[in-house]
């Protein structure tokens, strides 16, 4: 029975990141008794070289489970930034693929930072997996509540949440649903000039995933591409990071820099996007995972 065998792995999954995460607390809470934690200014190697073997082990599990190179495809050209802050991502993308086609990303950011952002992603994906094959005739709208109904059930013990970005591609046809991610950046063929897509006269972005309590409806839209056209996905890092002065990148620099990208290869529109955003931070620190996807329609 797949029912049952999917159940079971869920609740495998689930004890996973409860046990986990209460280690990663325990072994914290140990830390600050002995004097030991992040900040202080002593420390004794020993004590501290689980805590990073740890942090190594989620580092290798997360770059196991998420693509880390773009995938080859028939029918888009796919260009990936993965950045994480430190060692364990917060954020997390994936693409759903068949027969060489692309069938369908998610780009996601769950709350907080360390090891237990870096657990939500991996359980997230599990069942991003699953709702995108079983649902496969449901609106991404429908999809997107169930989604929130597991999610909100598996990580109610927990206080992160999580937001996330929906696309799913038939031929040159695009569905598109938001839970309380940044907005989806398009640009026409042969066009300098890029822009958020919002649908008019509606209250389109869904709240945030995981969260028990919070109800509101949850819609997708779709539209139309051709050849030429592409999709800039991305995570809050991306807007949200300041320059030395303390002035963020922002949709309006990161949609100039878009449109302002040479009208070639995805993995070329992104690297200029890049550029650009790195010129205007500086020798600012950036303090936050980043992840940018971008799309162009063969």
């Amino acid at each position: 029975d797949l029912g049952a065998v999917g159940h079971r792995l869920r609740l495998a999954e689930r004890a996973r990141l409860h046990e986990a995460h209460g280690a990663h607390v325990r072994r914290h809470e140990h830390l600050v008794a002995a004097g030991d934690a992040p900040g202080h200014a002593e420390r004794a190697p020993g004590d501290v070289a689980p805590v990073v073997d740890r942090v190594g082990d989620a580092v290798q599990v997360q770059q196991g489970i998420f693509p880390r190179v773009a995938p080859e495809l028939a029918d888009w050209d796919v260009a990936i930034v993965s950045q994480p802050a430190s060692g364990v991502s917060g954020d997390f993308h994936d693409f759903f693929v068949a027969d060489n086609s692309l069938k369908g990303l998610v780009v996601g950011d769950v709350s907080g930072h360390g090891i237990s952002s870096g657990l939500i992603t991996v359980l997230s994906r599990s069942i991003f997996w699953r709702a995108f094959r079983d649902l496969s005739v449901s609106s991404l709208g429908r999809v997107r509540e169930d989604l929130n109904t597991e999610l909100s059930t598996e990580l109610a013990s927990v206080e992160n949440y999580l937001t996330a970005a929906f696309l799913r591609f038939g031929g040159d046809t695009v569905e598109y649903a938001n839970g309380g991610h940044t907005d989806l950046c398009f640009r026409r063929a042969r066009k300098a000039r890029a822009s958020v897509l919002v649908p008019a006269g509606q209250d389109f972005r869904g709240p945030p995933l995981g969260r028990e309590g919070i109800s509101a409806p949850f819609r997708s839209v779709k539209f139309a591409v051709s050849r030429g056209d592409s999709l800039l996905l991305y995570t809050d890092c991306l807007i949200d990071s300041r320059d030395e002065d303390g002035k963020a990148f922002g949709i309006d620099g990161l949609l100039s820099a878009y449109g302002r990208a040479p009208d070639d290869s995805a993995a070329d529109m992104l690297d200029y996007i890049m550029e650009d955003w790195k010129f205007h931070l500086g020798e600012a620190e950036v303090a936050d995972d980043l992840t940018v996807v971008l799309l162009k329609k063969k």
